[in-house]
């Protein structure tokens, strides 16, 4: 009885064995797919895992998006991408080379960065005249940077964009360029821009 017990066991952890090898070989066979490539990378971002979709990009790093993983306020990095959308249009293989045509679609961040930068504005004047303390300041302006990221009245930017990927040990790599970036990220560098020439 103990025997027949035992085999069963043995049966069930070959089983888990096997289905462990499978999946994990289609995971490594997906990884070899521009395309899964760039739904990796974004489903990365838009789950805050920001390690998970270095695994997806050429260098390694997320750095050309300015993410910083050490930074206080990865809470608050973690909104920029959480309306993330792909539509993947079209994909082309050259050898160790891919484009893949998509659309991404995210909140328009100048609107949102502006609001927050007008909120954060008028609660340091109404601050003036009252007893309103930092710290009570600084939970009311989180709250509120949050609401902008789940607000109907923030519009959704759609970009085409041209993703550049390269092979890499077999594997794509996502090529984090401006155009990318400018797509992940609408409306920032309009209004970097914007304050770097105001400053100047």
């Amino acid at each position: 009885m103990k025997n027949k017990a035992l085999k069963i066991v043995l049966c069930i952890l070959i089983l888990v064995v096997v289905v462990v090898a499978i999946v994990f070989g289609v995971i490594k066979l997906t990884a070899k797919n521009p395309a899964d490539s760039v739904t990796g990378l974004v489903e990365c971002l838009k789950n805050g895992d920001f390690q998970g979709a270095n695994t997806y990009v050429n260098g390694d790093n997320t750095e050309a998006l300015g993410i910083d993983s050490d930074t206080e306020d990865l809470e608050m990095v973690k909104l920029f991408f959480s309306n993330l959308n792909l539509n993947i249009v079209e994909v082309t293989k050259d050898k160790d080379q891919a484009i893949v045509k998509a659309e991404i679609t995210n909140k328009d961040l100048n609107t949102i960065m502006q609001n927050y930068m007008q909120k954060a504005l008028e609660l340091a004047m109404s601050s003036i005249n009252t007893s309103t303390d930092t710290d009570n300041m600084e939970s009311q302006l989180q709250e509120y940077f949050k609401s902008q990221f789940e607000s109907t009245e923030i519009e959704n930017v759609t970009t085409s964009v041209d993703i550049v990927l390269t092979k890499v040990d077999k594997e794509w790599k996502v090529v984090l360029d401006e155009t990318l970036r400018d797509a992940l990220l609408p409306g920032l560098s309009e209004l970097s821009n914007l304050y770097s020439t105001s400053a100047a």
